[in-house]
């Protein structure tokens, strides 16, 4: 394999990492924000199973995807953030 192919390769799996990191603060925050005018365990509920587990997963598979320098891992990690950012835009964020 070419040293720039692997290194590309690389390059996405740390954005998939930094996407992850960035997701997950960014929901946090929201949750933050929203605590005092929602039911705080739909909210915590909705944090876990769309912000925590999801980021968690591609957090993981980006790790993975950096040791083997591999693009199916970061191409499906991004796939779990995207669907879990549409989720939460469409079930949790209301402004």
């Amino acid at each position: 394999m070419m040293r720039g192919q692997e290194l590309g390769r690389r390059y996405l799996a740390g954005f998939v990492i930094a996407s992850a990191g960035v997701y997950i603060v960014a929901t946090s925050i929201v949750s933050v924000m929203a605590w005092r005018d929602t039911y705080p365990l739909w909210l915590a509920t909705n944090w876990f199973a769309l912000a925590l587990i999801p980021a968690a997963t591609a957090i993981a598979l980006g790790m993975r995807a950096w040791a083997t320098a591999s693009v199916a891992l970061s191409a499906l990690a991004l796939v779990i953030l995207l669907i879990a950012l549409v989720l939460w835009q469409l079930f949790v964020v209301s402004f």
